[in-house]
């Protein structure tokens, strides 16, 4: 059912396809997906917000529908609080900015009953609906990527989440602190020769990795000029002694081997304190902005023009 599931959602992305019978219990619309509107997974517990521009935004935790007759998984209050609510915001402001939809999925299930993060026996512990949801939601992330691809040549993949401790943001692309801290000495290719959830744009030519991991148009560098720590930036282009967080599952999955080399993804670990809902807004202001630029900067995307872009077969991404 998994690998069904995958094929037929990424077919459909592609190319309007219909679904199997099989898969009757999630949302594919016969005339394809609508940028901008919702569609949803098994048993409603995933969410699609299909998208026109090269950005998929994804929040895994941080839902508030609880599953009727499944026991939590771990006994803590709900993890990654704020964490769709930014998501959602930051993909209102991308189009604000560009005319163009993010694509957003969202897991509606709170953390400690069903963690998109985890493979799928952990996540659902053996239960169908569980599983379905797994499904669901990995099947769309492909569907996004295949969809983003088509489109633009490459994409990005970005995951929301809340942090506590220390009042900063930490700007996760697979190096360990250790590794940062070591290429501020070696330099660049030390980075290049690091697992690293950037290949594509790694492997860009004439992209300045420094520039672009953490120079004043990386994300994170973006994110300090709007007043907002982050790591790696300017300031801190390593965390030395502060924990950091370098990346999660997804990231790898969605970011690393199994993105055909066009999807690059990121993991956002942003304080609480920057999400609270009197700040909140002014934070996804923040944060739309430091993205486009920074996927205008490094991949050439001409994104706030909002002028159709079509696709350079011969120049991926080159927009």
């Amino acid at each position: 059912m998994a690998t069904a599931l995958l094929a037929s959602l990424v077919a459909f992305a592609a190319n309007g396809v219909q679904a199997d019978e099989a898969l009757s219990d999630v949302e594919l619309p016969a005339s394809g997906y609508q940028a901008g509107k919702s569609y949803f997974g098994a048993n409603r517990c995933i969410e699609y917000i299909a998208g026109d521009g090269p950005l998929i935004v994804v929040a895994p935790h941080g839902g508030h529908v609880v599953p009727e007759g499944i026991p939590m998984r771990v006994p803590r209050p709900r993890g990654d609080a704020n964490s769709q609510e930014y998501a959602r915001g930051l993909a209102r402001e991308f189009l604000a900015l560009t005319g163009k939809h993010a694509h957003v999925i969202v897991n509606h299930i709170p953390k400690q009953y069903f963690s998109g993060t985890d493979d799928r026996e952990t996540a659902s512990r053996g239960y169908p609906r569980l599983m379905a949801c797994w499904d669901s939601f990995h099947g769309y992330i492909e569907a996004a990527k295949a969809k983003a691809i088509g489109d633009w040549g490459a994409g990005h993949y970005l995951e929301c989440h809340t942090r506590g401790g220390g009042r900063k943001i930490d700007v996760g692309l697979g190096w360990t602190g250790k590794v940062l801290d070591a290429s501020l000495e070696k330099g660049a290719w030390y980075l290049k020769s690091r697992r690293n959830t950037l290949r594509n744009l790694v492997n860009r030519p004439g992209v300045d990795l420094l520039e672009a991991v953490r120079g004043g148009t990386s994300l994170g560098g973006l994110l300090e000029g709007h007043g907002y720590t982050a790591i790696p930036s300017p300031k801190h282009p390593s965390p030395g002694e502060m924990p950091y967080f370098l990346s999660g599952k997804n990231c790898w999955k969605h970011g690393f081997n199994e993105s055909r080399g066009a999807i690059d993804a990121t993991h956002l670990e942003v304080h609480w304190s920057y999400i609270k809902p009197d700040v909140r807004p002014e934070f996804e202001k923040a944060l739309a902005d430091s993205v486009v630029t920074f996927l205008e900067t490094h991949y050439g995307f001409k994104l706030r023009s909002r002028l159709p872009q079509p696709r350079d077969a011969g120049s991926p991404g080159d927009h």
